[in-house]
């Protein structure tokens, strides 16, 4: 009778550690990486958690900056994946920022900002890794340089397979404007979803404590960014206004507005930085 139940729990121990041996590479085998849409790569750390191949496996991922220079300017960085090393070069800049962005088809980016001492973009690209390369997809450098400068680019948000980027410039007609465009990927790669972004924030704010501004000089308001077709409503100097959207192409610059009465339309603007014709009297420029 013993002898039977010590052979029992012999046989009981055997099965119960293979089962508590096998079962952590079973759940290993048929997992897969779900990364978080946006995740921060900081620099100098090792990451074995998340996938940058899209091959939904962990991924053993490094990001290293270079050494800094005599103007303490850095000019590359490499970007380690399981052991193989990228080295991307740009030109001098002060700080840098890595980030693993990913969509809902599975797709995966690795958005590299990197910034001069005065906080302006000296490099904001996604780059999606194949074959042992980084390869550019997506480069944030506005559109219409001659209209604005002191570029700063953020990926704020990933719905699905669209991104949200919020930039900051400043810009002809507002000083500095933060707005926000959306980029979403169809038919393998990605395209803005509309040039009419929307404004968070512009320099009259810092003055008013407000979103609302006082109009500069008498407009016209007009029915779209092209401001082809006027809507026949004047406003006047003086007027209080709030700006809601920003529109900006190779041949003009454009903003809409939302009075204090409730009249909406589209401003021509200047495409010379001018203070005379800044929208807003409480606008400014900067830097």
């Amino acid at each position: 009778m013993r002898k039977a139940l010590r052979k029992y729990l012999f046989v009981a121990a055997i099965c119960l550690c293979t089962a508590l041996t096998m079962a952590p590479v079973h759940a290993k085998a048929a997992g897969k990486v779900k990364n978080p849409a946006i995740v921060r790569l900081k620099p100098g750390k090792t990451y074995t958690k998340y996938d940058i191949t899209g091959d939904k496996k962990k991924d053993k991922i490094k990001i290293t900056l270079g050494k800094r220079d005599e103007s303490d300017f850095i000019k590359r960085i490499t970007v380690s994946v399981n052991g193989k090393k990228i080295v991307k070069k740009g030109i001098g800049s002060f700080y840098y920022k890595t980030s693993l962005v990913t969509l809902k088809n599975g797709k995966v980016y690795l958005w590299v900002k990197s910034s001069s001492e005065d906080a302006d973009d000296t490099w904001g690209c996604l780059y999606q890794y194949r074959k042992g390369k980084l390869e550019k997809k997506l480069k944030f450098d506005g559109y219409v340089k001659k209209y604005y400068y002191h570029l700063s680019t953020d990926v704020v948000k990933v719905s699905g397979n669209t991104l949200t980027v919020k930039q900051s410039n400043m810009t002809s007609p507002l000083g500095e404007a933060v707005y926000k465009y959306d980029y979403k990927y169809e038919n393998g790669k990605f395209h803005i979803v509309s040039r009419t972004a929307a404004i968070v924030k512009a320099s009259y704010s810092y003055r008013t404590k407000s979103s609302w501004g006082t109009l500069k000089n008498n407009k016209m308001l007009y029915t779209s960014p092209s401001t082809s077709k006027s809507t026949g409503v004047a406003v006047t100097a003086g007027t209080k206004a709030k700006t809601t959207n920003i529109y900006m192409c190779d041949k003009f610059i454009s903003v809409k507005i939302k009075t204090a009465d409730g009249k909406t339309g589209w401003l021509k603007c200047s495409k010379k930085f001018d203070e005379s014709k800044l929208l807003f009297k409480e606008c400014f420029y900067a830097g």
